[in-house]
């Protein structure tokens, strides 16, 4: 289980993981939402990856 935040069909951020519970799951998106006002947008994308899968 995994979140992804879509705005206008267009999916925007997700998850860097999965989920075993959806209580983790929810509770990580909520902070995810929290940090949003206050993020530093950039320009590009950032993609982390660990052992050539992304993260």
């Amino acid at each position: 289980m995994s979140w992804v935040l879509v705005l206008d069909d267009i999916a925007v951020a997700e998850s860097s993981r999965s989920y075993l519970r959806a209580r983790e799951c929810s509770y990580n998106l909520g902070r995810f939402l929290e940090s949003v006002p206050v993020a530093e947008v950039t320009d590009g994308i950032r993609v982390v990856r660990i052992n050539g899968r992304a993260a």
